[in-house]
């Protein structure tokens, strides 16, 4: 045994191993207890249990020990314990967000000793603060990590978080020798006992005197056999009648009450194209339309509003039950979600879930990937898009690559990566640099602490490769670029529902070029406004009548327009054109316009 005093309750080291097994210790401190494992067969091995400084400012120094332990052997390599720090703001829960460069500075140091983090079985956390309610913070602070060849060495290696209702951390255990996991067992053709399986054993102890229980043994297998058969055919059952019930119409009614809310879109000629006998091109069209791995029709959720009153929730039950009755597709209650406002009471939300019979979801941070609900710091909200990021960019090995294969990684995958959330966010300016500063250090080769001189600018890297750079993406650039091309939909696509929302929340009185914040607006139609200039600058009007360009504000010209003094500002480019003829006003354009124009 080997023990290392704590200082006062804090800390302390302790390592014990059995009498069998050779263990010799080579370092220690209060810090760490470094150590080579001889087992009485096979290869030795590295063990090193690690207890990190709890004070922020002393986190740094733990890395470096890191970082010179692992420069003291080649042995393959284990180190576990108490890090006190987390690599990700999954594996946080609780109170405010983790900062991202202490997790920063742990992925490095594990990068650069090569430690993969083996995962764990078990609760997700293994530390909490002990604090009620709010206060409450749990993490998973407790880890193992070894390199590739001391996975190799132990194949079948296995991390379980175990519980503990004497401290604050939960201890970890790590088995490198865990019971073999029952093989999946996928059923094959059932197969009779048959004779010529024990020929070779009845050669060798005559037929005659091991007739008898050689038959016992056949009528016992047998009948083993027919129980598995007769339990498939109960499962098989089982399952027949779940989808054959699933899949048989109720004979739903009440469609005319339904139908009545329903807008008459189908004319007489549309009721005679769908009156037709099909053809078989259209049934080929139809069948390769359909994506080979999804179901056909829409596959995004429904999400209903309504104020937190009983009587509202009453008189929406009220329309699901009529879709219901009328449709024959029940709603399915265990996949329905209730999301509150803040300021719902804890007894309106116990009646509501109720009447409703469904889960209150509690944490509305994602839906389909984004995040639902914006916090005072938009910084804090795309923190998991910068450390997706970082961990992609960092688990790369830059010295094993060419500049060719960098290139490409950079492009088809760091930068792919926050294209779906800029189609709908603008992305603060801060973040988009930070990214931009952890892709310009990896094509540096400076993903770890060393200093590396950047030969260009980023800015200049990302411009095209006809004009001498690299093609990459700026990612500013890119996101306005990105919501231009929605906010394009507000400008062209009158007809789609996003449109007609936004429309009619934002801008009921003008377009879309023309719109201003307004009262209370959402995260994304600030975004959208934000790549308003970038429509402004390159997009242009195209002349019809001119009643609705103004002079002086909309683009219709490919330059901006020199007024004289005195000029009008309200005037508007059909002022502009005798319609009768339609001539240019030329002496109005003299007198509102300099000859420069």
């Amino acid at each position: 045994m080997l023990a290392v005093s704590s200082e006062g309750r804090r800390g302390g080291l302790a390592l014990l191993w059995k009498v069998e097994l050779v263990v010799d210790t080579s370092t220690y401190s209060p810090h760490h207890i470094d150590t080579r494992v001889l087992p009485p067969s096979g290869q030795p091995w590295r063990l090193t249990g690690i207890y990190e400084y709890p004070n922020e400012q002393q986190k740094p120094e733990t890395w470096r020990l890191l970082r010179h332990l692992r420069s003291r052997s080649t042995l393959p390599w284990m180190c576990i314990g108490d890090y006190n720090e987390i690599l990700s703001s999954s594996e946080k829960n609780g109170r405010l967000p983790k900062p991202l460069p202490p997790m920063v500075e742990f992925q490095s140091a594990l990068l650069f000793c090569g430690l993969i983090d083996l995962g764990y079985n078990g609760y997700r956390f293994t530390w909490r603060n002990g604090r009620a309610e709010e206060a409450f913070v749990e993490e998973r602070l407790d880890r193992a990590c070894a390199l590739v060849e001391w996975s190799e060495l132990h194949p079948r290696a296995k991390v379980t978080h175990l519980t503990a209702s004497y401290s604050d951390h939960d201890p970890i255990l790590l088995d490198t020798t865990p019971d073999a996991a029952p093989t999946p067992h996928r059923r094959q053709k059932l197969h009779r006992f048959e004779e010529k399986w024990e020929l070779e054993e009845l050669m060798e102890q005559g037929y005659e005197q091991n007739l008898q229980s050689i038959n016992e043994l056949k009528n016992e297998l047998n009948t083993l056999l027919h129980h598995e058969e007769l339990d498939m055919n109960r499962i098989s059952n089982i399952a027949e009648e779940y989808y054959t019930n699933l899949f048989t119409t109720t004979r739903p009614g009440n469609m005319v009450r339904v139908l009545e809310a329903v807008d008459k879109v189908v004319t007489q000629d549309m009721v005679h194209s769908l009156s037709q006998p099909y053809i078989e091109e259209e049934v080929r069209v139809a069948l390769f339309s359909m994506h080979p791995s999804k179901s056909p029709g829409p596959d995004d959720d429904s999400l209903l509003f309504c104020e937190a009153k009983m009587g509202e929730c009453r008189q929406l039950l009220d329309i699901l039950t009529q879709y219901e009755e009328a449709s024959g597709q029940a709603i399915n209650r265990a996949k329905t979600t209730l999301f509150f406002s803040q300021n719902t009471s804890r007894r309106d939300k116990e009646a509501i879930k109720n009447l409703m019979g469904a889960q209150v979801m509690t944490s509305c941070e994602k839906y389909l990937g984004l995040p639902m609900i914006r916090g005072k710091s938009k910084v804090s909200t795309f923190k998991e898009l910068q450390e997706r990021i970082t961990k992609k960019v960092m688990g790369w090995k830059e010295k094993t690559i060419s500049k060719a294969g960098r290139e490409t990684l950079i492009k088809a995958m760091a930068q792919a990566i926050p294209t779906y959330s800029m189609s709908i966010f603008q992305i603060p300016r801060c973040v988009c640099d930070y990214i931009n500063s952890i892709l310009a250090k990896y094509w540096w080769r400076q993903t770890r602490n060393e200093k590396k001189i950047h030969w260009i600018n980023w800015k200049r890297l990302c411009t095209p490769k006809n004009r001498g750079g690299m093609g990459f993406r700026d990612i500013h650039a890119f996101n306005l670029a990105m919501l231009a091309k929605q906010a394009w939909r507000l400008v062209t696509g009158s007809h789609s529902l996003f449109y007609q929302v936004y429309k009619a929340r934002y801008f009921p009185r003008c377009s879309f070029m023309d719109a201003k914040l307004g009262h209370n607006p959402s995260f994304v139609w600030r975004s959208l406004l934000g790549a308003g200039d970038v429509l402004r600058v390159g997009s242009m009007w195209k002349i019809g009548d001119g009643q609705s360009i103004k002079i002086t504000i909309n683009k219709w010209l490919p330059h901006p327009p020199l007024f004289k003094p005195g000029a009008d500002p309200t005037l508007k480019v059909g002022d502009l054109i005798h319609h009768d003829s339609m001539q240019w006003n030329r002496p109005l354009i003299q007198t509102t316009f300099m000859q420069a124009t």
